[in-house]
C-alpha cells in the first residue's frame, strides 16, 4: 500500500469510529415536575452530603439518568437541590449553585411536564443526597 491509500484508510476508519461514538451518545432527558394538584411540583428537598470527586468536592450532574449521559455541571457538597423525578438509582433535580434563587417548584402543578424554570436541572445518583425533607 502506498502512503495516500494508508492515509485515506486511516481517515475513513476515524470517521466511522467517530460516527459510532456519536451514535452511542445519549440525548438529554429532561427532569419532569408536577403531576399533583395538592403537593409541590417536586417531592422533596435535600443537601448533597457525599461527593463523587474528593479532589473537587463536587457531584457530577448528568444530562440523563445514567453515567452514559454527558456530565453537564458539578454541584458542591452542601448545596440544596429539589428532588423532582426518579429513574432507578438516579434523581432528577432542580438546583441553583448559590442557593440564592427561588426555583419556584414549591407550588402544585397538575400536569407532569419538563422543568423549564430559571434554575438548572439534571440527574445525579440519589445516594449523594443526604438530609432531605418532603
Amino acid at each position: 500500500m502506498n502512503h495516500p491509500t494508508i492515509i485515506l484508510n486511516t481517515l475513513l476508519l476515524s470517521a466511522l469510529l467517530g460516527s459510532a461514538a456519536v451514535a452511542n451518545e445519549r440525548k438529554r432527558i429532561g427532569v419532569q415536575v408536577g403531576g399533583d394538584t395538592v403537593g409541590d411540583m417536586c417531592g422533596g428537598y435535600g443537601t448533597l452530603t457525599e461527593e463523587i470527586s474528593k479532589k473537587t468536592g463536587t457531584v457530577s450532574v448528568h444530562s440523563g439518568p445514567g453515567k452514559n449521559f454527558a456530565v453537564i455541571d458539578h454541584i458542591p457538597k452542601g448545596n440544596w437541590v429539589s428532588m423532582c423525578d426518579e429513574n432507578g438509582p438516579w434523581e432528577g433535580i432542580v438546583y441553583t449553585l448559590k442557593n440564592e434563587v427561588d426555583c419556584e417548584v414549591g407550588s402544585p402543578l397538575e400536569n407532569r411536564q419538563e422543568y423549564a424554570g430559571k434554575c438548572k436541572s439534571g440527574w445525579i445518583l440519589r445516594k449523594h443526597i443526604g438530609e432531605f425533607a418532603g
